[in-house]
């Protein structure tokens, strides 16, 4: 299987950044198009990308290759796919040994997955895993995630008869570009977000996140612990070893 480099981060702390950083390294596959940029370091072509994401956060890029787009890690699609196993057997696996033929480099991948739940998948990887506190990563989450679309089509591996797209589809009828955090305000509310509910909002962050950090700080073999604001030259290291 190809080799994988997965940046793994909290939501918000910079991970794309850091993973077009390293993308930039010759053992490392870019996935150059236009809708990324034809370069890792091409963040001007934002402006013209069709990738919804990118249009609020520059950085961001999808899995784009030659023969299609790769799958995400599981914690971009569990509401599709409820059992992580299946998914990466079923899914994931195949669909990834499909796409990544004649890649020689390394692939870069951006994950919210811990580092354990990747090694456990990803035997040989080398995992880059962002920790920040969770007042700081809360603080990023509302200023950037927050507003992403909160309707996800992947139709490259969710069949049109999925459940959660359904149900997706359905709150689409009733706030055509909803994001997360509107999703979430409708889960607990049954309304789409307001202002009114910003601080219940931070402090159910708050909490979910204290939790994972706990778990992200834990030592996982073959994995380095890095800032928002990082020491390149240990990563550069950590790479190449």
């Amino acid at each position: 299987m190809t080799k994988i480099i997965f940046v793994s981060f909290e939501p918000g702390t910079r991970g794309h950044h850091i993973a077009r950083v390293v993308a930039a390294l010759p053992h490392v596959y870019w996935y150059s198009h236009t809708d990324n940029g034809v370069h890792p370091w091409n963040l001007a072509s934002a402006k013209d990308t069709t990738i919804r994401q990118r249009k609020q956060f520059h950085n961001h890029f999808d899995r784009i290759v030659p023969l299609g787009k790769l799958p995400p890690t599981w914690d971009y699609v569990h509401r599709f796919f409820p059992k992580e196993d299946e998914y990466y057997n079923n899914i994931f696996f195949p669909k990834f040994n499909e796409l990544t033929q004649g890649i020689g480099q390394s692939l870069i991948y951006c994950s919210h997955s811990l580092p354990a739940t990747l090694r456990n998948y990803f035997p040989d990887s080398k995992i880059l895993n962002i920790v920040e506190s969770a007042d700081v990563t809360v603080d990023k989450y509302t200023s950037t995630t927050a507003h992403f679309p909160g309707y996800v089509r992947a139709a490259e591996i969710v069949p049109e008869d999925n459940s959660w797209l359904q149900y997706s589809k359905r709150l689409s009828f009733l706030k055509k570009d909803y994001t997360i955090a509107d999703l979430w305000a409708w889960e607990n509310y049954y309304r789409f977000y307001e202002k009114d509910m910003a601080e219940k909002y931070r402090a159910y962050l708050l909490e979910k996140y204290e939790k994972k950090i706990e778990q992200r700080r834990l030592p996982v073999n073959n994995v380095l612990q890095i800032r928002m604001q990082p020491d390149w030259r240990s990563i550069k290291d950590f790479l190449l070893d």
